[in-house]
């Protein structure tokens, strides 16, 4: 299984001067960051290797869908579908292989403007999600921001196996740790999913690196965040971050995310 998770940053995406990276939406007018990203994601899977592209804050996603179709399905045994959800201003996108036989798809959100989307294929789910920051987290009485609570509606789709991709916001947690869904022990990050039946799932992920956030040079040097990652039901999970020399100039105050199996 071969997937790639990446919050491309609204503001980069659509050139905003707003929001937590107006900053580099400034720098990213005129489609630059755009185009910076989506020529990185095609030269990625210029072989058709990706199973699964989980895109979150893809403002103008159809641009984007655009232009990995003329990479896209060239290959007449390869075939590539995507489902699209929103909530309030954001976009999430998973784009993925007709081959995984997807039969049924669930999305939500954990607050607004932080969707999340349950895609059930022929042998396992897999979700792709963006979590709530620190600043739902301080309105716990008006938003519940919580996983478990969010993602239990959709318990009897986690029988099989689990994967989960997302931008999880993680290093905020520490500010309200009775919120905290996650265990670190080990050097293993490790996310409760509920059964049927009062049972429940591990999921892991080793080392999470620091995916998140910096606005200037974008090489991962000045990251100070864990942010991203992607999650598995097997213990030695490890991510594989791209840094600037696979991203050719401006492109997300995060960096994407990629797992190899």
């Amino acid at each position: 299984m071969k997937i790639l998770f990446y919050n491309i940053s609204w503001e980069a995406m659509s050139g905003s001067p707003y929001g937590s990276a107006g900053e580099l939406g400034k720098k990213c007018q005129e489609g630059i960051c755009l185009k910076n990203i989506t020529n990185y994601i095609k030269n990625l899977n210029k072989n058709n290797e990706l199973d699964i592209i989980a895109l979150v804050e893809a403002e103008n996603y159809k641009e984007i869908i655009k232009e990995l179709n003329q990479n896209l399905n060239i290959d007449r045994d390869v075939k590539y579908n995507y489902v699209v959800s929103k909530s309030e201003k954001e976009y999430i996108v998973t784009i993925y292989k007709e081959s995984l036989n997807l039969l049924e798809y669930k999305h939500s959100s954990f607050a607004p403007g932080r969707p999340f989307q349950v895609l059930i294929f022929s042998d396992f789910t897999f979700i792709n999600l963006h979590f709530c920051g620190r600043n739902e987290l301080w309105r716990v009485g008006y938003i519940k921001c919580n996983l478990e609570k969010s993602l239990g509606r959709f318990k009897k789709y986690f029988e099989r196996e689990v994967i989960c991709a997302g931008d999880f916001n993680y290093n905020i947690w520490k500010y309200h740790p009775e919120k905290l869904q996650f265990l670190q022990s080990d050097n293993l990050y490790k996310m409760r999913l509920p059964l049927k039946g009062g049972r429940e799932k591990l999921l892991y992920v080793k080392n999470p690196p620091l995916t998140c956030c910096n606005t200037s040079d974008h090489d991962g040097k000045g990251m100070h965040a864990i942010g991203d990652f992607i999650m598995t039901e097997r213990e030695n999970t490890k991510n594989v971050v791209k840094r600037k020399k696979d991203i050719k100039g401006l492109s997300s105050d995060h960096l994407p995310i990629c797992l190899w199996e």
